[in-house]
């Protein structure tokens, strides 16, 4: 399992996002893409799925 580039927490999906507040791409859980999928300059890169 992969962790979450912001809380850290380990999970088996990630959402690979940048935003205005992360100009670099960055691997999310799902809940902390709720929050960067409502910023300004959202843009979303694919899943990552770890078996």
């Amino acid at each position: 399992m992969k962790k979450c580039d912001i809380c850290d927490k380990s999970g088996k999906v990630q959402y690979r996002v940048k935003s205005i507040e992360y100009k670099n791409w960055i691997f999310c859980c799902k809940v902390c893409w709720k929050t960067i999928s409502k910023h300004e300059k959202y843009f979303y890169g694919g899943t990552r799925k770890s078996s």
